[in-house]
C-alpha cells in the first residue's frame, strides 16, 4: 500500500473504519447492522428509495432483522441512504447486490454499477469486498478493473479488493450471520488480511481461501450441493409415497 494510506488494521481494530454496504436486502442489511453493532460507523446504500424510506422510518422488511434492532441502529451510527454522495470517505465497502440469472448467465450490471459508484470515492488504503453470488474471476477480472478505471488507483497496491460469499440462511434460528463460518478471499495476501480482519469483527469464524476465484467457486459449490440434495430428497419422497413409507421417518 502507498505510504499516504491509513493503516487499515489499526482502523478496523479501533472501529475507526467508515463502512459502506451497497445493497440493503436480506444479505446487505444484516451485514450493515452487525457492523454497526460491533462499533463501526455504517452507511447502508440502496437505489430503491422505498426501501430507504422504510429503513429511515425504523421498519424492517428483512425477517432476520427486527424493528427494534433497526431502530437502535438508527439512534447510533447507521445511516440508510440512496444518495451516492454519502459514499464519500469510506474505508471498507461491501457490495451485496443481486445477480439474477439472465439467459442462463448471472446479470452483473448491479456489480458494475456499484463498482463505478465506489470508484468515484476510492482512496488509498480502502478495501472493497464483493459478496454477491457470481462466477469465478468476477472480482479480479471485472470489479477490480472498474475500480481502477474510475479512481486512477491500482488494485493490490493502492487499495485492497476481496471476496466473501454471502451464506445467509433466512429464518434459520441456529445458524445466523454471526454463527455461520465466513469464507474470505483477496486478490493478494494484503487484501486477504484486510478482508479477514474486518469479518473477524463480525462473525465467530472466518475461513480464508487462496484466491477470490476459489472463494467465488465455494458459493457455487454450496448452492449446487444444496440443490442436488433437495432434488434427491424430493425424488425419494415420491418413491417413498408409492411404497407408503413416511419419508420424514427415513430422513
Amino acid at each position: 500500500m502507498t505510504g499516504n494510506s491509513v493503516d487499515p488494521f489499526e482502523a478496523i481494530a479501533h472501529r475507526r473504519s467508515r463502512v459502506v454496504v451497497i445493497g440493503q436486502g436480506y444479505v446487505g442489511l444484516p451485514v450493515a447492522l452487525r457492523a454497526h453493532e460491533v462499533g463501526f460507523t455504517v452507511v447502508g446504500f440502496d437505489l430503491d428509495q422505498r426501501r430507504i424510506d422504510e429503513l429511515q422510518a425504523g421498519t424492517s422488511y428483512v425477517g432476520d432483522v427486527s424493528n427494534d434492532s433497526l431502530q437502535r441502529a438508527l439512534r447510533g451510527r447507521y445511516y440508510p441512504t440512496s444518495d451516492p454522495a454519502q459514499l464519500a470517505g469510506f474505508d471498507i465497502a461491501v457490495i451485496s447486490v443481486p445477480t439474477p440469472l439472465l439467459d442462463g448467465a448471472p446479470d452483473l450490471s448491479a456489480i458494475e454499477s456499484a463498482g463505478k459508484a465506489l470508484a468515484a470515492h476510492l482512496r488509498p488504503g480502502a478495501c472493497v469486498i464483493l459478496e454477491s453470488t457470481t462466477y469465478p474471476g468476477t472480482t479480479s477480472e471485472l470489479l477490480a478493473p472498474i475500480l481502477e478505471a474510475g479512481s486512477g488507483l491500482r488494485a493490490g497496491t493502492d487499495f485492497s479488493v476481496g471476496y466473501s460469499p454471502e451464506r445467509i440462511d433466512p429464518g434459520n434460528p441456529t445458524w445466523g450471520f454471526v454463527q455461520t463460518p465466513k469464507v474470505v478471499a483477496g486478490i493478494d495476501s494484503h487484501s486477504l488480511a484486510v478482508v479477514d480482519a474486518f469479518f473477524r469483527c463480525l462473525v465467530e469464524r472466518t475461513v480464508p481461501v487462496s484466491s477470490t476465484a476459489a472463494g467465488e467457486l465455494t458459493k457455487l459449490l454450496e448452492n449446487t450441493f444444496r440443490h442436488v440434495n433437495i432434488s434427491l430428497v424430493n425424488e425419494l419422497a415420491m418413491f417413498a409415497r408409492d411404497l407408503e413409507i413416511d419419508i420424514w421417518e427415513v430422513v
